[in-house]
C-alpha cells in the first residue's frame, strides 16, 4: 500500500525541517504511528547551523531516499509490534508501505 493512502502528516523542529513522519497504523487504522528519521529533509540547508536534538532514549530510522511522502525511504524496518502486539511490522520503500 502506498504510504500516502496512510494519512501521512511530516514532523520536524520548529521551522522547515523536517525529521519524522506519522501516519495511520496499516493494520488498524485506529493508531497513528510516528517515525523519526536522520538525515532530516532540510530544503533550506539549516541542519548544519542549529543545535542536533539527541533523541535520547528514541530509535531514530536512516532516510536513505526520498523528499517526499511518494519517495520516502527509511531502514531498518518499522516493528511497532515491539510496543503493541498485532501494530505494523514492515518497511517504508519508495513512498510503499509493505
Amino acid at each position: 500500500m502506498k504510504l500516502t493512502e496512510l494519512n501521512p502528516r511530516w514532523a520536524g523542529l520548529p521551522g522547515p525541517i523536517i525529521d519524522g513522519v506519522t501516519f495511520d497504523c496499516p493494520h488498524c487504522r485506529k493508531q497513528r504511528l510516528g517515525i523519526n528519521f536522520s538525515p532530516p529533509i532540510d530544503p533550506n540547508g539549516l541542519w548544519d547551523k542549529i543545535a542536533k536534538p539527541t533523541y535520547a532514549g528514541v530509535n531514530v530510522w536512516s532516510r536513505t531516499g526520498g523528499d517526499s511522502f511518494e519517495t520516502l525511504t527509511l531502514t531498518p524496518s518499522i516493528n511497532t509490534q515491539i510496543d503493541v502486539a498485532g501494530h505494523f511490522h514492515g518497511f517504508i520503500t519508495n513512498g510503499e508501505v509493505t
